[in-house]
């Protein structure tokens, strides 16, 4: 199984939208996707219109559940959800504990069964569970909001995983997403262009741009590709985020053969 951990220094950079609809995106694709929450505030329960209470969770998974028991199958094949489970709000801070230790994560991803790619959603901020599900996978993908603020915290975080690494924890980047782009902004052009020449290695070539589709999603509770019969143009952007990161994350292998493929013989 592949993994790969959200991680974001701020708040508000579209974490969770991404990390929901791009686990949608890699299941369409034909990788058997669970996406698991570690937001101890449940960010991908609080995303999703119904039914994410119908199953154990992490919560569920780390006692000692079947793994059966402890996901929760989605109406899309090859995705599945692995939900906080049952937190009581004055049990958030603790759980948030329990779940920064590295074995924690790393004996929940040894649970999982059946899952080609398992992508970690995390809480805001580099430290907690956002370090040990990074240190976990060994590869993360960080969200940048285009703004300055936001490609400000970039080397904070290179730095951080750079620390990681020399205490032994092999970590990675898998990409900056930067997100909320517009190019009728010119100061979020002007971020995206600087975010591709001071991070050309990294700096992820699709971007997720501001669109009221991403908004109606959200209030409807369901993936952007979803929210009706005929999905909003912008629902293909990650469509595109997905086959841009499969060759980083070595899902391309089964794709040697991309010849055309003809209608006749």
């Amino acid at each position: 199984m592949i993994s790969f951990s959200m991680l974001s220094q701020k708040g508000g950079v579209g974490k969770t939208t991404v990390a929901l609809n791009l686990a949608f995106a890699m299941a369409q694709r034909g990788v058997r996707t669970c996406l698991v929450d570690l937001d101890p505030q449940g960010a991908v329960g609080l995303s999703l219109k119904s039914g994410t209470r119908k199953t154990s969770g992490v919560v569920g998974l780390l006692a000692g559940d079947a793994w059966d028991r402890a996901r929760l199958e989605t109406r899309i094949p090859g995705l599945s959800l692995l939900t906080t489970g049952d937190i009581p709000p004055g049990a958030i801070e603790e759980t948030h504990d329990a779940w920064s230790s590295l074995p924690t994560i790393r004996r929940l991803l040894a649970s999982m069964r059946d899952v080609d790619l398992a992508l970690l959603d995390t809480p805001a901020g580099i430290a907690g569970p956002t370090r040990a599900a990074a240190q976990a996978t060994g590869r993360v993908l960080v969200p940048l909001q285009c703004e300055p603020l936001s490609l400000r915290t970039v080397p904070a975080v290179l730095a951080s995983i750079a620390n990681w690494r020399s205490g032994g924890h092999d970590v990675s980047v898998l990409g900056l997403l930067l997100t909320m782009t517009g190019f009728r902004d010119e100061h979020a052009l002007a971020v995206l262009e600087e975010a591709w020449a001071l991070y050309p290695s990294l700096a992820l070539e699709t971007h997720i741009p501001r669109d009221v589709a991403f908004a109606r999603a959200s209030a409807l509770g369901v993936p952007v590709a979803l929210q009706a019969s005929r999905p909003p143009p912008v629902a293909t952007i990650f469509d595109r985020l997905a086959a841009e990161l499969e060759p980083r994350l070595g899902l391309d292998e089964k794709e040697a053969d991309d010849a055309p493929r003809y209608l006749l013989d």
